[in-house]
Protein backbone atom coordinates (compact mmCIF):
# COMPACT_ATOMS: atom_id res chain seq x y z
CA UNK A 1 0.00 0.00 0.00
CA UNK A 2 2.55 2.48 0.72
CA UNK A 3 4.76 2.04 -2.59
CA UNK A 4 1.03 2.56 -4.15
CA UNK A 5 0.99 5.89 -2.82
CA UNK A 6 4.53 6.69 -3.06
CA UNK A 7 4.00 5.68 -7.03
CA UNK A 8 1.28 7.84 -6.94
CA UNK A 9 2.41 10.98 -5.38
CA UNK A 10 5.55 10.77 -7.52
CA UNK A 11 3.17 10.99 -10.42
CA UNK A 12 1.53 13.67 -9.12
CA UNK A 13 4.50 16.10 -8.45
CA UNK A 14 6.55 15.09 -11.68
CA UNK A 15 4.27 14.96 -14.72
CA UNK A 16 3.54 18.99 -15.07
CA UNK A 17 7.34 18.98 -15.45
CA UNK A 18 7.23 17.14 -18.35
CA UNK A 19 4.07 18.69 -19.63
CA UNK A 20 5.45 22.47 -19.64
CA UNK A 21 7.48 23.41 -22.84
CA UNK A 22 10.55 25.82 -21.13
CA UNK A 23 11.14 28.10 -23.81
CA UNK A 24 13.21 31.22 -23.34
CA UNK A 25 11.56 34.64 -23.34
CA UNK A 26 13.48 37.05 -24.66
CA UNK A 27 13.05 40.32 -23.41
CA UNK A 28 15.20 42.38 -25.66
CA UNK A 29 15.55 43.09 -29.46
CA UNK A 30 19.45 42.74 -30.43
CA UNK A 31 18.43 44.14 -34.08
CA UNK A 32 16.05 47.50 -32.48
CA UNK A 33 17.82 50.79 -32.42
CA UNK A 34 17.83 52.05 -28.69
CA UNK A 35 18.94 55.61 -29.92
CA UNK A 36 16.19 55.93 -32.08
CA UNK A 37 13.69 54.03 -29.89
CA UNK A 38 14.79 56.77 -26.57
CA UNK A 39 14.25 59.45 -29.56
CA UNK A 40 10.89 58.09 -30.49
CA UNK A 41 9.75 57.61 -26.81
CA UNK A 42 10.76 61.01 -25.84
CA UNK A 43 8.95 62.78 -28.87
CA UNK A 44 5.78 60.87 -27.75
CA UNK A 45 5.70 61.76 -24.13
CA UNK A 46 6.30 65.33 -24.91
CA UNK A 47 3.33 65.09 -27.14
CA UNK A 48 1.05 63.19 -24.60
CA UNK A 49 2.05 64.66 -21.89
CA UNK A 50 3.47 61.60 -20.07
CA UNK A 51 6.65 60.19 -19.08
CA UNK A 52 9.35 57.67 -20.01
CA UNK A 53 10.32 54.62 -17.89
CA UNK A 54 13.61 53.28 -19.17
CA UNK A 55 14.55 49.67 -18.85
CA UNK A 56 18.42 49.40 -19.65
CA UNK A 57 19.52 45.66 -19.70
CA UNK A 58 20.27 42.36 -22.09
CA UNK A 59 19.81 38.92 -21.62
CA UNK A 60 23.16 38.48 -20.01
CA UNK A 61 21.75 40.84 -17.41
CA UNK A 62 19.99 38.99 -14.48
Amino acid sequence: MKKIILFITLTIFTLPLFSQQYETIKKFDPTRNPEQDLKNAIEYAQKTNKRIILDVGGEWCI
